[in-house]
């Protein structure tokens, strides 16, 4: 499970790894798009690296931000809101953008992945990513 990987490994460095699988997806993407090479392999195979990086990154920063407050449920429904917020924004810019649909994926994918990266540089500095104490019953 991920709680045993995050324990090997760390949250800083598995947060890390998401944010660098989710630069080489987007990276990907945007050579699909400047070579007009439709592979629907490749494509098929960046969206995947990418949900799996965003899946590690949403259940890294779930386990870190519960465990940041006392009160669980008011945490977990902060992070259901930004992550709601966040599908609303990026889904609003997409209708007002005009350039072709996987470049205007990867700008607004690019813009929150940079506000993610700001996020953790400040957080990092004030939070602890070590591992929360869990308690068994």
């Amino acid at each position: 499970t991920m709680m045993k990987f995050v324990k090997i490994v760390g949250g800083k460095r598995v947060i890390l790894a998401c944010v660098g699988l989710l630069a080489v997806a987007l990276t990907s993407f945007l050579i699909m798009t400047a070579t007009h090479i439709n592979v629907p392999i490749w494509f098929f195979l960046s969206s995947c690296l990418m949900y799996l990086a965003t899946s590690w990154g949403f259940s890294v920063g779930s386990l870190f931000g519960s465990n940041a407050i006392a009160n669980k449920a008011l945490g977990s429904s902060i992070l259901s809101f930004i992550n709601i917020f966040c599908a609303v924004i990026g889904v609003i810019v997409l209708g007002y953008l005009n350039f072709d649909e996987l470049i205007d994926f990867v700008i607004v994918c690019s813009f929150f992945l940079l506000a993610a990266i700001c996020c953790y540089a400040w957080l990092s500095q004030k939070a602890s990513f070590e591992q929360p104490s869990i308690k068994k019953k």
